[in-house]
């Protein structure tokens, strides 16, 4: 996983390099109006795979994390978790159930 982590750094830092930048609009100012699109076009795809990963490593552990803040927060605003229901409850104790559904 830190190997993915460090390629899309290293990515990124390059095509933010202002060496990058000027090279690349160089050679587009002299490509013909078909080259130009295709170049936007692989531009674009290269932008949303480069954004896309990191966004969806994101929602993939905010997802997996979910179930524990919801049980986190319960409990520190004093409630006890209801693992039959997934719900917090101010009023009752519930015991812990380790192979709940709330997950």
């Amino acid at each position: 996983m830190d190997e993915v982590a460090f390629y899309l750094l290293g990515f990124w830092r390059f095509v933010f390099s202002s060496a990058f930048r000027t090279r690349w609009l160089v050679e587009f100012r002299d490509k013909k109006v078909s080259e130009k699109l295709f170049s936007l076009f692989d531009a674009a795809i290269s932008v949303a795979i480069g954004a896309g990963v990191p966004v969806i490593f994101a929602f993939a552990i905010f997802n997996h994390l979910k179930p524990a803040i919801s049980v986190d927060a319960c409990l520190d605003s004093g409630g006890s978790y209801n693992y039959e229901s997934c719900s917090c409850d101010h009023n009752q104790s519930h015991p812990y159930i380790e192979n709940s559904k709330c997950k």
